[in-house]
């Protein structure tokens, strides 16, 4: 039984930190830079209660985050996207030359449905028969500033049909609050896409991005089993402000 092909187009690497992380003992009387080294700090740590507590207290500082790091320069960070692969039960971490961070995750899974309810099972269920109903998680993170989620729930076949999706799980840190406004196109053809638009506002300032996941089909075959197989690709990317 074959396995589904999928690839993720914009994937991430991760880079070597250049300069040095340190902690700050009072995290309401920080600069600019030690703000932007305590929030990657608190990152590679997992402590996502540290990285709340440094953007509560600088309210000031997440505004100038969003408005002057690499990890809000949509040009910058498909550089460093560049050639590399993440599976399609994977996360890695973009730091950027100026220690600001985007963290990308995806995770898929095939679907079940019982009595009229969606659950979804662990990836080493893996089949790819025609009419299997997947789900895929593209989670973009930038900086802890702000978590953009998508989710689609697909039919692979001839014809990809994307039947649900939703945005759970999208937020903005204290302060900041993201509206989002998901439309399909291609649906129950070759290839379908998911669009993802959002709109990420502090007090002063606003940022746009934009979330995709495309399935597309590549052939059908016939195995000794009687069942017709499929294979097909799943892409997920952002592009930021300046491709809006």
């Amino acid at each position: 039984m074959k396995k589904i092909l999928i690839t993720l187009m914009s994937a991430v690497l991760t880079l070597t930190i250049s300069s040095p992380v340190f902690a700050s003992e009072n995290s309401a009387h920080l600069n600019f830079e030690q703000f932007k080294t305590e929030l990657l700090e608190a990152k590679l740590e997992g402590n996502d209660k540290l990285i709340e507590n440094y953007i509560e207290n600088n309210p000031e500082l997440s505004e100038l985050y969003i408005q002057n790091t690499d990890a809000f320069d949509s040009n910058k960070v498909n550089e460093k996207l560049k050639n590399v692969k993440l599976g399609p039960n994977d996360s890695a971490l973009i730091v950027m030359d100026d220690d600001s961070f985007v963290e990308v995750t995806t995770t898929t899974r095939p679907v079940i449905e019982e009595n009229g309810a969606i659950s979804t099972q662990g990836y080493e269920r893996d089949y790819d028969m025609s009419g299997t109903k997947w789900n895929t998680d593209f989670k973009y993170e930038v900086g802890g500033i702000a978590t953009l989620k998508q989710t689609a729930y697909y039919q692979i076949g001839s014809k990809m049909d994307i039947y649900q999706y939703d945005y759970s799980g999208t937020k903005g840190a204290i302060g900041i609050t993201v509206s989002v406004k998901q439309s399909l196109s291609g649906n129950k053809t070759k290839t379908a896409t998911l669009k993802g638009d959002y709109t990420i506002k502090g007090l002063a300032v606003t940022q746009y991005y934009t979330l995709y996941t495309e399935i597309g089909f590549i052939k059908a075959y016939l195995e000794d089993d009687g069942y017709y197989y499929v294979d097909y690709y799943i892409d997920s990317w952002a592009s930021g402000q300046d491709d809006y």
